[in-house]
């Protein structure tokens, strides 16, 4: 079988020995004994002022998309502009290779290294991949905070001489890191608390949580939007070509019309019509009352009747209208004239019976009464809940959109 050789290395600050799990492939990495951070070949190191607490423990084991991969390292970064700060989680698999998670406020991204970016990208625009088209995010130098196990790259060096690009098409992300002497790309995707913790076997409890809207987390739920157009279009046009159908059968003729004097009651509470008929079944009755209202108003309740049958139909009906001049303008308020809709009256011979309620300047009315109207509040309505649910969806996008990008400088929300 032959030796297998076994790499140990010293740690520069107390020579405590330690025998990496990455073997050859461990460029850096934190001594056991007393945290200091060093690399390999040059011996330099760095003492960390502040400890962290890891949620996914070294050397710990966890299965990702089918893969499963130990925790190598662990480090806290942050951001040197605006000093937000984020954990990231250097993972590994023999046979796969290495992996990222990243956690901020309680969401996670899983990345791995991209190998297909072409290197004439523009950071700064919008690099379309196989995934999506992406969006500048963020832009920024980072520093390490604190590192924890072994890592196959100098992070601390590597970080500080790199600028960052983040671009996003969620659930995924596309990070480029740049330097002088190499160009990096990383692809990740969204992943949920509750995948990491059930891929490590933890309690989701003992993960940080969860605050906000992740800048790469999916909406809660997805619909296709252009499919959506597409069913709300072809759905108003049949909506509006059903009211112009209606329209052009609706008979709209005036069956009878009369005026009405208060003194003609000669103490009578009530007028009585002319019988008038309907024609047409199962059609619509629309009676329209007008009078001459100046600071006024007028009611009435009226029953309509059919001669035959005595089938009795009440409804009321009250209008007003208010008008003047206030600091030399004219206003107006209301209108002289209501109206009633009656739907599905059968056909038959009708009268009315009116119950007015007459003011002190007004004492006249006149009241028509059309038959099989077209009607169009039915017709608005329908177009109103058609337009609902888009309006809504378009609106909770927008306001989860404007969510994910507040913190980023690059965000076209105001």
């Amino acid at each position: 079988m032959g030796n297998e050789v076994v790499i140990q290395h010293s740690c520069p600050k107390c020579k405590h020995v330690t025998t990496p799990k990455g073997k050859a492939l461990t460029l850096s990495l934190t001594c056991e004994k007393c945290g200091v951070y060093y690399c390999v070949h040059t011996n330099a190191n760095d003492q960390f002022l502040t400890k962290f607490i890891p949620a996914l423990a070294i050397r710990s084991r966890g299965k990702i998309k089918g893969v499963l991969y130990e925790v190598m390292g662990f480090a806290v970064k942050r951001e040197k502009k605006y000093e937000y700060q984020w954990r990231e989680y250097f993972l590994f698999n023999p046979n796969v290779g290495i992996a990222f998670l990243s956690e901020y406020d309680g969401n996670w991204n899983f990345l791995k290294p991209y190998s297909k970016h072409p290197l004439f990208v523009s950071y700064t625009a919008t690099p379309t991949i196989e995934k999506g088209k992406f969006q500048l995010y963020a832009k920024y130098h980072a520093e390490v905070l604190y590192a924890s196990g072994e890592f196959f790259t100098d992070i601390i060096g590597s970080n500080e001489s790199s600028t960052h690009y983040e671009h996003i098409c969620p659930p995924y992300i596309l990070n480029f890191e740049e330097s002088n002497s190499q160009l990096g790309a990383y692809l990740g995707e969204y992943i949920s608390p509750a995948l990491v913790a059930t891929g490590f076997n933890l309690d989701k409890k003992n993960l940080p949580p969860k605050k906000g809207l992740g800048y790469t987390q999916p909406h809660s739920f997805s619909v296709d939007e252009s499919l959506l157009l597409t069913i709300s279009v072809v759905t108003l046009l049949a909506a509006f070509f059903l009211q112009w159908i209606l329209n052009e059968t609706a008979i709209n003729k005036k069956v009878f019309e009369s005026h009405f004097v208060q003194a003609d009651l000669n103490g009578q509470k009530m007028f009585t019509t002319s019988s008038f008929q309907l024609e047409g079944d199962q059609k619509n009755v629309v009676i329209k009352v007008k009078a001459p209202l100046s600071n006024d108003w007028f009611f009435a309740e009226y029953s309509l009747i059919n001669d035959a049958t005595d089938q009795e139909y009440i409804f009321t009906n009250e209008f007003e209208y208010y008008n003047g001049t206030e600091e030399g303008e004219a206003w107006s308020e209301g209108s002289n004239m209501g109206d009633a809709f009656l739907s599905s009256i059968p056909k038959g011979k009708y009268h009315i019976n009116i119950y007015p309620e007459f003011s002190t300047s007004n004492h006249e009315f006149t009241i028509s009464i059309f038959r099989d109207t077209p009607f169009y509040s039915n017709f608005f309505v329908l177009c109103f809940l058609l337009c609902l649910f888009p309006a809504a969806f378009y609106g909770y996008r927008y306001y989860r959109e404007q969510k994910r990008w507040e913190d980023s400088e690059y965000s076209t929300y105001e």
